[in-house]
């Protein structure tokens, strides 16, 4: 045991411990609380074992005298030098262990380490070349030149919490062995990197700062298990780079990183290097991570790129929850990453992501960056750039739901690259959406693929060199495939190169172009739910496209379809082609429809009637087969429309430039509409199809032409020019004026007979069709053979015709009346089926549609046309908001007579005996009555109102006054007459008083109201659909009356109160406009009502520091003694002498509930405010009302 309280000094060594003349043979012990030096440049050197050192004091060398040791070599200029053996090595915190070249070297084994002080070299604080059991360093381990702790041995556990620092190398090198590092001080190279690693570490565990001032944080080239930071791992700023030219907050030198996991709070940085290449993880020389974990609210960045992948470099996994972010590029691979997973940021200025090309091996082989699956949930952006550039390979390349890939460029895939399958099912977005100039196998798409200044996907081509030595490389995409959206400000998709497959059931559409093609597609397939839409042109092609089918829309301002060059196979169109269709080259069109029950439709931009125009003046356009709706005008110049084995159906005229040939396994359909017009004759005709040819048309012997109706009903007479002929005109072998019977003719749903004549129409001959008389459909057998029974006589009283046959016929059916069971509906139908006249063309062909409607025999159709030929009823829904401004001001002199403090209520505002009052109140509610008994059909209403009053104090017990009351109500019809709405704003005049006794009291009031009211009525049914709308005004006159007597209930009042209230409203007579024959002149009208009010309310009054607060609920039975119905007397507008009828309004309810809350505050400066809620309910009607009011007492 040696114990220094002082100063141990000689001119030669103080203490000297050499092997084999140990002074003591038991454990060594030295406690140092002063200075051990010498001259000699060794402070203490041990060659002994089982030493235990404890400094808290100064160790040093000085720079005088040399000295060699016989067991272990030479030493200079060492504060502590170890060879031998020493258990625990502490040096405390006043504690200091220096020397010129290095503070403490060991060479043998020490145990445990502590330094809470200071151990400095000028080359080297602390070289370890043997074995220290556990290092902990909260104090400062430094040199001025050399490294800060070197370790060329084994160092079981290095824990540092203080500092580690070089003035002039890296702070920490390991040539050797580290099992675990773990650091949350300072570890701090000055001049270039925080850590090298040239040998084995098992661990390392950063919380606090790796870092080097003109190099890396970190430089691996050696091998490190698990590398996890949350602290700061950071280049510093350099002029030349590490190594002349890099610099990288983490540099794995072709060393081997197991796990980095870069944790919560952490940060790998590069900062930027002047000439050369800084990044937050730089993985280069054939250096391996196998798995790179940068989590959620970590970040890696570096001034060129946040991660850098070198050639002949591996990173096994790399998954990114938090932000990974360069100045140049994000994640710069050159090398291969097996799986990068993205669920956080990716990002910088020109590249998010960029797979680089890596040139040519000496074979000629083009080689670059490999990545096996790169998958994101989060954001890969180029702010100023490309998103993700690929110019080697990506085999995986998933954008899931939520996700975003976004730059000028989102995707570049370039020339010589592959991606094997693309999968977007998030946001693709960029001024271009994807750039394609190498090879996608497979691309679907699920989300969005936007282009903000051009294509959303473009696979175009690239020429590399100069002529004439240039070459042209095709972008090629296997399958795209798309079921979200793919969009661009000029065109969705645009293909130069070759596209084998694309399948769309999403959405394609560019404000220019949906897809244009000057390419390769093998097959183009719109398929059901698809839609391919242009602001100019839906489908542009001017290359190949082998085969075309469209199962969805396609569609464009100016063309659907432009064939503008090229070739393209047969048109397969089951779906919907709205706009106009341009072949420009020579090659014939040809397109094919549906079969079954499918038919596909040609038809103008916007659809429904929109007549489009299919321009084919070069060539001939057969329609080769299927079902077809043809909705264009066709030109074909001296060229023909060919009908080779279609079904083209018509459904409005559409006209041919050219010659019309159909086959004999063809069919011309012609549609017919509800509302069709069908006389025969072209100049009145309207409603239905025909096609309209300029020069030639020739129908082959037994082809088709039939009728098919959209909502008509095919009756004997009619008669349909189905096709107008310019030109020479064959008809199944007809050429002249006469019958057509070389031809096949049908009604689809008629078992009648279907006739053709060619017909003359100045220098045009017209194939016309008629409708003969119709055979009875599958007619009910007789139960036994009869005598036939005389028919009824006929509705306009002539005699009836004998229909005697061997077989009776079915029974007659009733008469069209009959068939309703609703009076209304059955007085309406019998006013319309009054009309004997034909001078209104409208009403007779609302005559004709009913007609055609009723012969069905439905009750239920029947009474909903009944219905809707006949007046909205309005009489009961105007009176409901009258009534309720008089409740209004009834409870508002309730509440003035409160304030008064009458009554036995105890309430008082201090208001003088003879105060006016200034007065305004807001109501509003919603009312609903179901069909009603009488087979009215019911209705729904909305109503609100404002009234604005004044009144005073005539004397002690009267309170008298006047208002002014306006109010807006809507009506809604309901079952049958849904659809119909009525308007009614209401102007009124109010006066009332009222009486405040001892207990009891009594109100009046009387209004005076002047209405305005507006009507729509909406009549359709097959064959028939108009608009009636009608003005008139309404006068109302009420009264009402109101009792009560309060009482006083435990500290609150209940007041029995009685109530008489008496209305009479006249409408007057008017004349609707429009309805397209269904207008109605409907006369004055009037209803009354006298209703009674039982009930009882309870209210209580509360002091608050706001005033009085009294709420109250009342409960009422109301019962009207007026049952009469409003009636009025009704005719069609276009025939005033023959349709005469009347309709009948609702019976009024005889027994109503009226619930209502209400809450009153009363203050002292006069004002109160007061809220109240009633509902009314029985015999199908219910009533909601709202009130508020605001009133000042002056």
């Amino acid at each position: 045991m040696l114990i220094d309280a002082g100063a141990i000094a000689s001119a030669g060594a103080n203490i000297s411990i050499a092997s084999g003349s140990v002074v003591a043979s038991v454990p060594l012990s030295v406690s140092n609380a002063g200075t051990i030096g010498t001259a000699i440049e060794v402070g203490l050197y041990n060659d002994a074992s089982n030493v235990t050192i404890i400094n808290s004091g100064t160790i040093s060398s000085g720079n005088g005298l040399s000295i060699t040791n016989s067991g272990a070599g030479t030493l200079a200029d060492i504060g502590l030098y170890n060879v031998g053996a020493i258990s625990a090595l502490t040096n405390n915190r006043v504690g200091a262990i220096s020397g010129s070249q290095t503070g403490l070297v060991n060479s043998g084994t020490i145990g445990t380490l502590i330094n809470n002080g200071t151990i400095h070299g000028g080359g080297s604080g602390l070289v370890n070349a043997g074995t220290i059991g556990t290092l902990t360093n909260a104090g400062t381990i430094s040199s001025s030149s050399d490294r800060g702790l070197q370790n060329q041995g084994v160092i079981g556990t290095l824990t540092n919490t203080g500092t580690i620092y070089s003035g002039g190398w890296p702070g920490l090198t390991n040539y050797d062995e580290i099992d675990a590092l773990t650091n949350s001080g300072l570890i701090y190279g000055n001049e270039l990197d925080g850590f090298e690693n040239f040998g084995t570490i098992g661990t390392l565990d950063n919380t606090g700062t790796i870092a080097g001032h003109t190099g890396p944080g970190i430089v691996d080239a050696g091998a490190i298990g698990t590398l996890t930071n949350s602290g700061t791992i950071s280049s510093g700023t350099i002029a030349g780079g590490w190594g002349g030219s890099d610099s990288a907050g983490l540099y794995n030198f072709g060393g081997t990183i197991s796990v980095l996991n870069n944790t919560s709070g952490g940060l790998i940085s590069g900062s930027p290097v002047a000439g050369g290449t800084s990044v937050g993880i730089y993985n280069g020389d054939y250096g391996t991570i196998g798995a790179l974990t940068n989590t959620a609210n970590s970040t890696i960045s570096g001034g060129q790129s946040g991660l850098y992948n070198e050639a002949d470099s591996t990173i096994g996994t790399l998954t990114n929850n938090g932000v990974i972010s360069g100045g140049t590029t994000g994640v710069d691979n050159s090398g291969t990453i097996d799986t990068l997973t993205n669920g956080g940021t990716i990002v910088a200025g020109p590249y998010g992501l960029i797979n680089e090309y890596g040139g040519e091996t000496e074979n000629g082989a083009l080689v670059g960056g490999t990545i096996g699956t790169l998958s994101n949930t989060g954001l890969i952006s180029g702010t100023s750039g490309i998103g993700i550039g690929n110019a080697g390979e990506i085999a995986q390349l998933d954008n899931a739901a939520g996700a975003t890939i976004s730059g000028s460029l989102a995707i570049d895939n370039v020339a010589v690259s592959t991606i094997g399958t693309l999968a977007n099912g998030g946001l693709i977005s960029g001024s271009v959406g994807i750039l394609n100039t190498g090879t996608i196998g497979n691309l679907t798409n699920s989300g969005t693929i936007a282009g903000t200044m051009g294509a959303g996907v473009r696979n175009a081509t690239y020429t590399s060199g100069t002529t004439p030595a240039a070459t042209t490389t095709l972008g090629a995409i296997g399958t795209l495939t798309n079921t979200g959206t793919i969009s661009g400000t000029q065109t969705g998709v645009g293909n130069a190169g070759s596209i084998g497959t694309l399948t769309n059931r999403g959405l394609i559409t560019g404000a220019t172009d949906g897809i244009a093609n000057t390419g390769t597609i093998g097959t183009l397939t719109n398929a059901a739910g698809g839609t391919i839409a242009g602001g100019r042109t839906g489908l542009y092609n001017s290359g190949t496209i082998g085969a075309l089918t469209n199962a969805g829309l396609v569609t464009g301002s100016l063309d659907a379809i432009d064939l503008a060059g090229g070739a393209i196979g047969p048109l397969v169109n089951t779906g919907v082609i709205a706009g106009n269709i341009e072949n420009q080259t020579a090659n014939d069109l040809t397109i094919v429809g549906g079969t079954g029950t499918v038919s596909g439709t040609l038809t103008g931009y916007g659809g429904a009637n929109t007549v489009g125009t299919i321009g084919n003046s070069a060539s001939n356009l057969v329609f080769a087969s299927g079902n077809e709706l043809l909705n264009d005008d066709i030109d074909v110049g001296s060229h023909a429309v060919k009908n080779a084995g279609a079904v083209l159906e018509v459904n409005q005229p559409v006209t041919i430039t050219g010659n019309y040939s159909q086959g004999a396994n063809a069919t011309l359909q012609i549609g017919v509409a509800g509302s069709a017009t069908t006389q025969g004759s072209i100049a009145t005709d309207s409603g239905y199809g025909r096609l309209v040819v300029t020069g030639n048309a020739t129908l082959a012997p037994d082809s088709n032409v039939t009728l098919r109706s959209n909502g008509y009903a095919f009756a004997a007479g009619q008669r349909y020019v189905v096709v107008d002929t310019a030109g020479a005109a064959d008809y199944g072998g007809a050429t002249a004026a006469g019958n057509a019977p070389g031809l096949n003719y049908s009604a689809a749903g008629y078992a009648g007979q279907v006739s053709g004549r060619v017909v003359a129409s100045g220098s045009h001959n017209d194939l016309v069709l008629t409708v003969d008389s119709a055979t009875p459909v599958n007619p009910p057998p007789p139960s036994e053979p009869s005598t036939p029974s005389t028919p009824p006589a006929s509705s306009d009283g002539s005699p009836p015709t004998s229909t005697a046959t061997a077989s009776p016929p079915p029974p007659a059916p009733p008469a069209p009346t009959d068939v309703a069971t609703e009076p209304n509906a059955r007085s309406a139908l019998g006013g319309l089926l009054g009309y004997t006249g034909v001078g209104s063309a409208q009403l007779l062909n609302l005559y004709d549609a009913a007609l055609g409607s009723l012969s069905q025999g439905s009750v239920a159709t029947a009474n909903r046309v009944g219905q809707q030929l006949g007046t909205l009823q309005t009489g009961e829904a105007a009176i409901v908001p009258t009534f309720d401004a008089l409740g209004v001001v009834n409870a508002h002199v309730n509440a003035l007579r409160l304030g008064q403090g009458a009554g036995v209520t105890g309430i008082s505002t201090g208001d003088s005996p003879r105060q006016w009052t200034l007065w305004g109140e807001g109501y509003g509610g919603h009312g609903n009555q179901s069909a009603h008994e009488q087979a009215v059909d019911g209705y729904a209403e909305s109503y609100g109102g404002l009234l604005v009053g004044a009144d005073r104090l005539l004397g002690e017990h009267w309170r008298a006054g006047g208002a002014f009351s306006y109010s807006d109500t809507s009506i809604d019809g309901d079952g049958d007459i849904e659809g119909d709405r009525a308007n009614v704003n209401g102007y009124g005049l109010i006066g009332y008083a009222g009486y405040a006794g001892d207990p009891w009291y009594a109100n009046l009031s009387m209004t005076v109201v002047q209405q305005q009211y507006d009507t729509t009525r909406q009549v359709g049914f097959t064959g028939f659909s108009g608009t009636a709308g009608g003005h008139f005004s309404g006068q109302q006159y009420a009264a009402r009356a109101e009792a009560g007597w309060p009482l006083a209930v435990y500290g609150a009042t209940l007041t029995p109160v009685a109530s008489l209230t008496y209305s009479y409203l006249h409408q007057g007579g008017y004349t609707e406009n429009g309805g397209d024959g269904a207008a109605l002149s409907v006369g004055t009208s009037h209803v009354s009502s006298v209703e009674s009010g039982l009930g009882a309310k309870l209210s209580k009054a509360f002091a608050t520091r706001y005033g009085q607060v009294v709420p109250e609920f009342q409960v009422q039975w109301l019962h009207e003694y007026d049952h009469d119905r409003q009636w009025a007397g009704v005719n069609f507008a276009a025939d005033p002498d023959g349709t005469a009828f009347t309709t009948a309004g609702v019976r009024p309810v005889s027994d109503l509930a009226d619930i209502s809350f209400g809450v009153t505050l009363l203050n002292a400066s006069n004002v109160s405010l007061s809220a109240r809620y009633e509902v009314q309910a029985g015999g199908g009607f219910v009533s909601q009302t709202g009130i508020l009011r605001l009133q000042h007492v002056f």
